[in-house]
């Protein structure tokens, strides 16, 4: 993904397939986006400038990248910049269909028409609002896939722990209100089996951050050592004194019951379970600076197998 400067436009290319179904293609879609908007930021001096990502030539584009993207225009924004999106490609027309959907009025969504597989791009600002969407999203499943109601039960049941977690550390302003939490997903097929993949996305205090203060934690422990630490049975419901349930350990739970895979990236840690394997792995991404310079908070994506 490159740049270059265009009177009071920068141009970006994404040229690169932005998807997030394993570590490596999410520590490479979150580096791309990552250099961009750090180019981006530093290309113009012109007031507001636009930041225009070109999808013309980017292949591919899932749940987990969509978040990172909002992320990226988040932060653009916060530096005076003005995210834009150009292009007519499918992937292009994937990622309006997702904007569409997240602009539009909760109580109209129903109405908008919805590509099968889809789990459109959507804000939850309340936890009272939280099981509904995720209630909808096992919908989704139900009607697009072969996944059998155990399934499915089980899934929405461990999934709903990364949602009702960000509730619990988010951030308030100051007037009290809840930054709204981000989730979106799609069911698709790979390598002749079907999969899911969810992705939620909070605002809130970090992983690293939370549980670094928990009985137990790693002392002087890396960011990745830390949420790898979060993922332990009991440690995020305890680290805060209103957690419920049992936490990120459910998630992992979701993915491994199925031979799926699951990828945590918070401030600059990124922990990690592989296709058929329970044993959660971590590393420290090297970004330059502390923290995150993108990411505010936590993304969470769950990619899950159906037999």
């Amino acid at each position: 993904m490159g740049s270059a400067a265009v009177v009071d436009e920068v141009i970006v290319d994404c040229s690169l397939p932005l998807q997030t179904r394993d570590p490596d293609e999410l520590e490479a879609t979150y580096r791309c986006l990552w250099s961009s908007a750090i180019s981006a930021s530093e290309a113009s001096t012109r007031p507001q400038p636009k930041v225009v990502f070109d999808l013309d030539r980017c292949p591919a584009l899932d749940p987990g990248a969509i978040l990172l993207l909002m992320a990226v225009a988040s932060r653009l924004r916060a530096k005076g910049r003005q995210p834009w999106i150009r292009g007519s490609s499918p992937t292009r027309q994937k990622l309006s269909e997702h904007l569409n959907y997240y602009l539009t009025p909760k109580h109209q969504r129903k109405a908008l028409p919805r590509r099968p597989g889809t789990y459109p791009l959507r804000d939850i600002s309340d936890r009272r609002h939280a099981s509904a969407e995720l209630a909808e999203w096992s919908q989704t499943v139900r009607q697009d896939t072969q996944a059998t109601e155990e399934q499915v039960a089980r899934w929405e049941f461990q999934i709903s722990e990364a949602i009702t977690n960000a509730f619990q550390h988010g951030v308030r302003d100051l007037v009290g209100a809840m930054e709204a939490s981000l989730v979106a997903g799609e069911s698709f097929s790979a390598g002749g089996r079907e999969q899911v993949q969810l992705a939620a996305m909070d605002f809130g205090s970090t992983i690293p951050y939370v549980v670094a203060k928990a009985v137990g934690a790693p002392s002087a422990a890396t960011d990745g050592k830390l949420i790898k630490f979060a993922t332990k049975d009991g440690v995020t419901s305890k680290s805060h004194p209103s957690n419920q349930g049992r936490g990120l350990a459910d998630v992992v739970s979701a993915a491994t019951s199925c031979n799926g895979s699951m990828q945590i990236l918070s401030r600059n840690g990124l922990a990690y379970v592989m296709p058929g394997e329970a044993r959660v792995r971590w590393k420290t991404l090297k970004l330059g600076t502390l923290p995150n310079p993108i990411l505010k908070g936590t993304l969470v994506v769950v990619n899950l197998r159906i037999s």
